[in-house]
C-alpha cells in the first residue's frame, strides 16, 4: 500500500512544473500608497490534517479588488485519535500564528484582519474565558485570544472555505489549474 501510495506521488512530480504562484501581491497599477490592504486567514481541519491559508485582499481608492495567495501551513494530525473540534481548534490555533507571522513580517500596513473558521463550536470557545475548559482547549483558546482579537474571527460555510482544500488535498495537476487557491 505504501509503494503504491510512493509510486503515484512519484509520477505526479511531473507536474511540478506546471504550478505557478504568483508573488507580486497588487496588480502593477494599483496605487499602493492609498490602498486598503486587508489579511485574510481561513482554517480548517479533517480527521487526518489540519491547517490555515493566508490571502492579501487589496482594494485601491477607486474600488478595484486584488486577491493574493500569501501562505498555507498544515499539520498531520496527531495519531491519537482528537474529536473533530479539538482538531479544528488546532487548524483555528495555527490560523492565528500565520496571521501573527504576516503582521510581523510583513513590511506593508494591513489595516484590517479577518479569520475564519467553518466550525461554531471553535467560535464559541474563542467567545468563553478559557480558563473555563481542560488544559487541551483551554490552553489553545488562550493562545488563540492573545494573538488575535476575538471580533476578528467570523464564520465561513465549508463550501466556501479554501482551507476545505487543505484537508481534502490536491494533486499538483489541480493545483496548476484554475482555482481558488490561485486568485491571481
Amino acid at each position: 500500500k505504501i509503494r503504491d501510495q510512493w509510486l503515484t506521488w512519484e509520477e505526479e512530480l511531473s507536474d511540478l512544473p506546471l504550478v505557478k504562484l504568483p508573488r507580486c501581491y497588487t496588480p502593477p497599477d494599483v496605487n499602493t500608497v492609498t490602498s486598503n490592504r486587508e489579511l485574510h486567514v481561513f482554517c480548517d481541519a479533517s480527521e487526518r490534517v489540519y491547517g490555515s491559508v493566508a490571502y492579501l485582499r487589496t482594494e485601491d481608492d477607486k474600488g478595484n479588488v486584488s486577491v493574493s495567495f500569501l501562505m498555507s501551513r498544515s499539520r498531520v494530525a496527531p495519531k491519537r485519535q482528537l474529536s473533530m473540534p479539538r482538531l479544528e481548534l488546532s487548524a483555528a490555533l495555527t490560523g492565528a500564528q500565520l496571521a501573527d507571522l504576516l503582521r510581523k513580517e510583513l513590511t506593508l500596513e494591513i489595516n484590517k484582519v479577518t479569520l475564519w473558521s467553518d466550525s461554531t463550536t471553535v467560535l464559541q470557545w474563542l467567545k468563553s474565558e478559557s480558563c473555563r475548559y481542560k488544559v487541551f482547549v483551554g490552553t489553545r483558546v488562550t493562545e488563540i485570544q492573545t494573538l488575535t482579537d476575538v471580533q476578528d474571527w467570523r464564520y465561513v460555510d465549508t463550501q466556501n472555505n479554501p482551507a476545505d482544500d487543505i484537508t481534502r488535498g490536491k494533486s499538483l495537476k489541480e493545483l496548476s489549474e484554475e482555482s481558488r487557491w490561485k486568485t491571481g
